[in-house]
């Protein structure tokens, strides 16, 4: 594969309006590569810019991934604008707590239609100008859920599920294009996505548990680099980090870690 250099690249963010997005833009920023930065709030990408050393070198773009024609105008921005792409952090998402038995037409739609067709279709424009550059890498921001599904999150699992069959397949078609396909599993983090999901708000994570997104975007940074096919965060000894794994061997053993560590935190979410 073509070493990835982060200076003088060009790599879009996708949801870069908070969290995981804003923190990897910036510090592609202080990397030295010029940054698509992509959202449906388009105010915040602004100000975002307006932080950065050298603004002009940046391009906010007005992006919502499950609108088709959105998608392919903010890619036609960034060739306008750039005349090529080195890089795509398909990071758009959302979420929400509901047992699977309980979740609605619409929100299995909402999240579906974001969390993966988003990124299909971010890829199918992306990669005829990753191709014009020589070749380059894309990441999917998927989750440790996406290795394990977990009680209450069974359809946003299930959607980043698919992010690991996508890249498993795009990883091979585009390898000899010098295009490398990675995923990143974030586990807790820190940032707007717990506020900003739907559902059932006493399932979330108890505050202060997890990581600060910026850590998760320098991750992110260092395998834009790296090209490895996969990694995940969390700490070394943290269940959740080898819950896919265990699940594979003792998947019965799984089940009965998961169910208690959840009913735990029901307990103290209605305690709080």
């Amino acid at each position: 594969m073509k070493p990835f250099q982060l200076r003088g690249s060009v790599v879009l963010v996708t949801g870069a309006s908070s969290g995981i997005g804003n923190d990897t833009a910036v510090a592609l920023e202080k990397s030295g590569a010029r940054v698509a930065m992509a959202a449906r709030r388009i105010d915040r990408l602004q100000e975002l810019r307006a932080t950065f050393q050298f603004p002009g070198e940046h391009l906010p773009i007005r992006m919502d991934v499950t609108d088709p024609k959105s998608v392919e105008s903010a890619f036609r921005e960034i060739d306008a604008k750039f005349g090529k792409l080195d890089g795509i952090v398909a990071n758009a998402g959302v979420g929400g707590w509901y047992p699977v038995h309980e979740v609605s037409e619409d929100e299995m739609r909402r999240t579906i239609e974001t969390n993966v067709y988003g990124v299909v279709r971010c890829i199918r424009a992306g990669v005829p100008l990753l191709r014009k550059a020589g070749g380059g890498t894309i990441v999917l921001v998927s989750s440790v859920v996406g290795r394990r599904g977990v009680p209450g999150m069974g359809i946003y699992s299930a959607s980043k599920f698919a992010l690991h069959g996508l890249a498993d397949a795009a990883r091979i078609e585009l390898a000899r294009e010098n295009i490398s396909v990675s995923v990143i599993c974030p586990g807790l983090t820190h940032s707007e996505f717990h506020q900003s999901a739907t559902g059932d708000k006493g399932a979330s994570p108890p505050k202060g548990e997890g990581e600060p997104s910026e850590a998760v975007a320098r991750a992110i940074i260092e395998l834009l680099q790296s090209g490895k096919p996969e990694v995940h965060r969390m700490g070394a000894l943290h269940p959740k980090r080898w819950a896919g794994v265990i699940t594979q061997i003792f998947p019965k053993l799984m089940d009965r870690q998961l169910e208690k560590y959840y009913a735990r935190r029901k307990t103290e979410s209605g305690s709080r």
